[in-house]
């Protein structure tokens, strides 16, 4: 994954999380606008911790 420039350690972009999740980038927007998934908003782009990525990821789990 490459990292935003001066992004600090632990956090992804919009890109950067469809990658890490294989979900799409629309749906991701879909998440964000329904307030499903925890991110950051910084101006116009939106940040995600990794860790919050990965227990949201968990708590979603479908088996």
């Amino acid at each position: 994954m490459k990292k935003i420039e001066n992004m600090k350690p632990g956090y992804i972009d919009l890109k950067q999380l469809s990658d890490y999740t294989s979900i799409s980038r629309p749906q991701v927007y879909n998440l964000i606008k329904q307030k499903k998934i925890p991110h950051i908003k910084l101006g116009a782009k939106y940040v995600f911790k990794i860790s919050d990525i990965d227990e949201y990821m968990d708590k979603n789990r479908q088996v």
